[in-house]
């Protein structure tokens, strides 16, 4: 069952919003200008597009799918300010609602509610339950 905001006719315009968006700088200087004038608030705000992109696919998308290649595309342009800048903002950047995975994991490690922490902690919690032979339980 696919939730309404998640159709892929939804994701496909979010999509094409944010293309539309980027196109006239391309993608990595309209990211790193949005990072650079507003920090990870900034860069949220430009990849949001509701209701196709919501503050927690934002956020999703930010940390999986932007953040890494803007370190990539840094350490390749040798640009220390901006691969310094992409470290600071993923970890400032919140934690998306907990899910399954990490509300599980959480409980079988003994660590705290997963609630009001930053994304590093969510998303490694779901790094190590995706490469572990934790499944649950």
């Amino acid at each position: 069952r696919i939730r309404p905001n998640a159709s892929p006719l939804r994701r496909a315009e979010g999509a094409a919003a944010l293309i539309v968006q980027f196109l006239p700088q391309g993608p990595i200087r309209a990211l790193l200008t949005a990072l650079e004038s507003g920090g990870i608030r900034g860069l949220l705000n430009a990849v949001s597009h509701p209701p196709n992109i919501g503050k927690s696919m934002a956020l999703t998308m930010t940390a999986n799918a932007i953040l890494p290649p803007l370190r990539a595309w840094a350490e390749i342009a040798d640009s220390d300010a901006a691969a310094d800048l992409t470290l600071r903002a993923f970890a400032a950047a919140p934690a998306p609602p907990s899910d399954s995975v990490t509300r599980s994991i959480t409980k079988s490690l003994g660590l705290p509610p997963i609630k009001s922490t930053r994304a590093p902690r969510h998303f490694g919690l779901q790094e190590l339950a995706r490469t572990s032979s934790w499944h649950g339980g």
